[in-house]
């Protein structure tokens, strides 16, 4: 499903079936066949579709995101929530200072940071 209209048709379908929130798979999954953790699953424009639908609806979106490309991609389409951020590369887990930030402010406090699994940009924090 490579399309906003398809991913829009998709989480527009959840909300119908009474979901109380959509996860979107913004990076493949370490043990999912056929998927690469390392690399996004969506364009931005494809997870803003999918965040701006669920929205629409009154719910919040989560992404599935271990690599980094994927939590970056799903913080700028507005995700309510990064589940797994592990923010694999090539080299190794890398969390950028950026995206360390609790509640718009910067923060070295890696136990913190665990709630970034929920992070907003634009200096959105989650409690």
């Amino acid at each position: 499903m490579h399309d906003t209209d398809e991913l829009r048709r998709a989480t527009r379908q959840r909300a119908e079936l009474g979901a109380d929130v959509v996860k979107i798979m913004a990076s493949g999954g370490v043990l999912t066949p056929g998927t690469g953790a390392m690399r996004p699953q969506f364009t931005a424009e494809e997870l803003r579709a999918a965040v701006e639908e669920a929205h629409r609806a009154g719910l919040p979106i989560t992404a599935h995101a271990h690599a980094l490309p994927a939590v970056r991609l799903a913080l700028e389409a507005g995700v309510d929530g990064i589940e797994h951020c592990t923010c694999l590369t090539p080299e190794g887990v890398r969390v950028d200072d950026d995206l360390l930030v609790v509640e718009g402010e910067p923060t070295k406090d890696i136990t913190a940071v665990t709630r970034v699994q929920a992070v907003y940009l634009a200096g959105q924090g989650v409690r």
